[in-house]
């Protein structure tokens, strides 16, 4: 017998005696079979016209057919959040974290881990800051941080310390000043650029090349301000997720085996 996946193969089968050799008898000494090959499942169907008999549903399902998937009833429904409560949810800070180290070994472990490229920018905070350490927090087009405030308790009902862990998130403070800068140091020469273009293309029209920074100056001023708006905006959702991530990565590193 050939079986073949995802294909319908009928094959015949003879089981019994053979046929009498003399033409005179005729009784049927034989009972034919016919094989249904589906997708791999073998059934069969008794041709004998006194046992005929159907093969079984599932044996002739076609290809891409599937059983229906019933949900249990005591499956949780789905939760829907309203884009104010998702933005919420994810610019919320992460939740404290409490482990049963002391500060020294919780700073050994997370470092060991960022070694093996596990925790992407960990520094632990130098003495006298006020982290205990810090972990990058990508974002775009500005980075930050996220920033881990440590509270020691010395003693638990385990007989060993525990710390807790808090949470704080911090854009990095070189680039939104750069770009600042950068935006104020551009709108001066802005308007000497544009007044010499207005008056090579628009001669005639002195009236507006000579009074150029009347109003180029608030537009780009104007302009400015939202572009600094829109940047910070970004950064700020963009580092907040990347934050939550560094979180969860930081709670299964110290989470006890």
């Amino acid at each position: 017998m050939l079986v073949v996946p995802g294909r319908f193969i009928h094959v015949q089968e003879c089981v019994g005696e053979p046929r009498a050799k003399h033409a005179a008898d005729k009784k049927p000494t034989t009972n034919h079979r016919s094989f249904y090959v589906v997708r791999g499942v073998q059934g069969s169907k008794n041709t004998d016209p006194t046992q005929n008999r159907s093969p079984p549903a599932d044996n002739l399902r076609t290809m891409g057919d599937q059983p229906p998937q019933l949900a249990p009833a005591d499956a949780p429904a789905a939760v829907t959040l309203t884009k104010a409560q998702a933005l919420a949810q994810l610019l919320a800070i992460p939740d404290p974290l409490t482990v049963p180290y002391a500060t020294p070994e919780i700073v050994s472990a997370l470092d060991a881990a960022a070694r093996r490229g596990k925790l992407a920018g960990f520094e632990p905070g130098a003495p006298g800051t006020a982290y205990l350490f810090r972990a990058e927090a990508f974002g775009t087009p500005f980075e930050g941080w996220l920033l881990a405030h440590a509270t020691l308790t010395p003693t638990t009902a385990g007989g060993g310390p525990s710390t807790t862990l808090t949470y704080s998130r911090r854009l990095k403070p070189l680039w939104p000043w750069t770009f600042a800068l950068v935006l104020l140091l551009s709108v001066w020469p802005g308007v000497l650029l544009t007044e010499s273009l207005l008056a090579a293309m628009l001669p005639n029209w002195s009236w507006l090349w000579k009074t150029t920074w009347y109003w180029y100056l608030p537009l780009s001023t104007l302009g400015g301000i939202a572009g600094m708006h829109q940047a910070l905006k970004r950064s700020r959702l963009t580092t907040a997720s990347s934050a939550h991530e560094a979180a969860e990565t930081i709670k299964s590193l110290l989470q006890r085996p």
